[in-house]
């Protein structure tokens, strides 16, 4: 017969297994949003560096640009015609 865990035989103590996995979890909770935190700030600093000898003006005509030609065109169900989007939306 296999042994239970839960009468604590051989297949390991269950309240410390249960305790390990719940200090894993909540180590996961939270180390994880500060990670992300992290890189979010790393992200920001590196787009600012890159854009630090533009006007404002000039970085919004740039994401403006990458933004619109990433766009996929619009189907129409009825038709299956593809419409663009206005430039200005």
């Amino acid at each position: 017969m296999l042994p239970n865990r839960r009468d604590g035989g051989e297949g390991g103590r269950p309240q410390s297994d249960r305790l390990e996995r719940l200090i894993e979890i909540l180590v996961f909770i939270v180390v994880s949003p500060f990670v992300g935190f992290m890189l979010g700030g790393l992200l920001m600093v590196l787009v600012a560096w890159l854009s630090r000898h533009q006007t404002p003006t000039q970085v919004g005509a740039d994401s403006a640009t990458c933004s619109s030609s990433s766009r996929a065109p619009i189907v129409s169900p009825t038709t299956a015609t593809t419409h663009r989007r206005p430039s200005f939306l």
